[in-house]
């Protein structure tokens, strides 16, 4: 899903998200998807900090 979309569900009023069984799913699979993007990100930065880290310094 692009991020327009993505920030779209996520930011709608909660009185809508939470309308429906549908609505939840779709807003609960949303930020799943946000997260998994977010833990992906912490941690391809965390691997590069400690990546520099062990580098010896010249």
């Amino acid at each position: 899903m692009s991020d327009v979309m993505l920030f779209g569900v996520l930011r709608m009023p909660y009185e809508m998200a939470m309308s429906s069984e549908l609505s939840r799913r779709q807003f609960y699979v949303r930020a799943q998807e946000l997260l998994g993007h977010t833990d992906a990100r912490v941690t391809k930065r965390h691997y590069h900090v400690r990546a520099d880290a062990a580098q010896p310094v010249k």
